[in-house]
């Protein structure tokens, strides 16, 4: 399986066989299918229950810290914009207006700022510390939950300006 690009907007695998998946669950959804070995998903119910909870909480909550942190900082923005361009040139300053203009909707705002810079502050110590005594998110094997918090901490976070020093 190869990934051909990443668009703005979402994650795209075509596959030897010419089939087109779209959207992080789906990709690896299809992935655990097609190589079960080593397993994504726990056996546990107690551990598969955690790992869907951390990707319900990678994929829903910390897009406001991503969104906050590309569009309300104008290093961050300006380097999002050329890094659209370089993907997509003709559309690329369409989508960024798109994306930077959809903050409001998700109560990212000035009097929000503070608390979400706070929570992903207490996640870094949490996660620091957490890492500093288990390889993984549910102790030694990657898991779901650990692929989970990869696109937002990579994608939207490390990647960018402001954000990227602080990881």
């Amino acid at each position: 399986i190869r990934r051909d690009f990443l668009p703005p907007g979402g994650d795209i695998v075509v596959t030897p066989e010419g089939e087109t998946w779209q959207d992080t669950s789906e990709i690896l959804d299809a992935l655990e299918r097609r190589h079960p070995e080593p397993a994504l998903y726990p056996a546990t119910p107690v551990q598969r229950i955690a790992t869907y909870l951390l990707e319900l909480y990678a994929d829903e909550f910390l897009v406001l810290p991503a969104m906050h942190y590309r569009w309300s900082f104008p290093e961050s923005e300006c380097k999002a914009r050329a890094d659209f361009a370089a993907a997509d040139p003709a559309d690329a300053s369409k989508f960024a207006d798109r994306m930077g203009g959809s903050i409001a909707m998700l109560a990212v705002r000035p009097e929000s700022h503070a608390a979400i810079e706070a929570h992903l502050a207490d996640l870094l110590d949490a996660l620091s510390a957490h890492f500093a005594e288990h390889e993984a998110l549910l102790g030694s094997r990657m898991s779901l939950a650990d692929c989970a918090l990869l696109g937002p901490f990579y994608a939207h976070l490390y990647l960018d300006a402001v954000p990227g020093r602080l990881l």
